[in-house]
């Protein structure tokens, strides 16, 4: 099994609890290395400066 720092995770969707989520695995030490959905999502990236985004 992994450590969880080396585990990278993508979020779907940026919106209303999208940013509880990137907290939660940042704080696990999950490495998010990915954003998709909308707008939200690229807002989201921005915030917690993620490199890819995947909008559409």
């Amino acid at each position: 099994m992994k450590a969880l720092h080396q585990i990278r995770a993508g979020i779907i969707g940026g919106g209303f609890i999208g940013p509880v989520h990137m907290e939660a695995l940042r704080r696990l030490g999950v490495r998010v290395s990915a954003v998709g959905g909308s707008r939200s999502a690229e807002a989201l990236a921005e915030q917690f400066g993620i490199p890819q985004v995947y909008s559409g």
